[in-house]
């Protein structure tokens, strides 16, 4: 019987769930079912063992530091056969106060990109990711994309295996079909995401604005939360699309299931940018499950 530790920096219930999160936790599930597994622990649910996640560059060393202190802690009292770090958490492997576990290690690419010189002489970002993945005995990638990021010396031992969730969350119920559209309804656009640059919500504004004469009625729905939204708030403003642009903000359960059968056309337009991109997007699997 095998026991299994989870680490991740975002897991279920947390007030923000994103793609990650709702993956661990549908690793998590499923794992917790298997006879051949004594137990599954996951961070930050358990209650020893919730990782803190660096404030800026300048804290990232002393926080990965304080999150491998806790994780040796954690397993010297608790042994484990297998741990899995599934996000950007695995960065506290890279430090030489953990010793060497049988370690698998998740990289979605972001983990990967380039960051400012500054800011990785002051945390070791990138350093301490390499060095984690050197020590690892497996790396998991998302995408035959993210798989090119890694350096040539770690891809022998990389394999892509494209994200999962739980698709209970977003059950595919035997509802009516949706009715057809009227002529005089307006088209539902929709975008199902977290409000950062990298998701290119402001790429959907400007091209509604510049075809909105040649386009019919339509109204776009934005559902998420986060920093860019007053921004995107005042680029709808100048763009003239008050009128048409709802921001819904977190929509979860029901509510979310609501938004995808409702909508005519989903669109996400996600940037690659220098320090992170879309490695694979499981939004659009939920969208294509209604």
């Amino acid at each position: 019987m095998r026991r299994i530790l989870l680490v991740s920096s975002e897991f279920p219930p947390i007030p923000r769930i994103g793609g990650i999160a709702s993956m661990v936790g549908a690793i998590a599930q499923e794992l917790d079912t298997r006879r051949d597994i004594d137990s599954v622990w996951c961070t930050p649910a358990h209650p020893d063992l919730c990782f803190v996640r660096p404030r800026g560059a300048l804290s990232n060393l002393a926080t990965q530091a304080f999150n491998a202190l806790r994780l040796r802690r954690f397993l010297d009292q608790n042994p484990v056969d297998g741990v899995y770090f599934m996000d950007a958490a695995a960065r506290c492997y890279g430090l030489p106060m953990l010793p060497t576990l049988d370690a698998t290690v998740y990289v979605h690419g972001s983990e990967l990109m380039q960051v400012p010189w500054l800011a990785e002489t002051l945390g070791h970002r990138q350093r301490l990711e390499r060095k984690a993945l050197s020590r690892a005995q497996r790396i998991l990638v998302t995408s035959h994309a993210v798989h090119a990021l890694l350096p040539s010396v770690l891809k022998a031992k990389a394999s892509v295996r494209p994200p999962c969730f739980d698709a209970s969350m977003m059950p595919r119920t035997p509802l009516s079909p949706k009715p057809q559209k009227q002529a005089h309804e307006p088209l539902t656009i929709l975008t199902c995401a977290r409000l950062i640059k990298r998701k290119g919500i402001d790429f959907v504004l400007h091209a509604l604005a510049a075809g909105r004469e040649r386009l019919p009625s339509f109204e776009y729905h934005i559902a998420g939360e986060g920093p860019d939204r007053p921004a995107l708030e005042a680029l709808t403003a100048a763009l003239g699309l008050e009128d048409c642009v709802r921001f819904k903000g977190v929509l979860r359960g029901q509510a979310l299931i609501d938004a995808y059968r409702q909508a005519d056309v989903f669109v996400m337009t996600s940037r690659s940018m220098s320090t992170e991109i879309e490695s694979f997007g499981l939004v659009y699997l939920e969208g294509a499950l209604q």
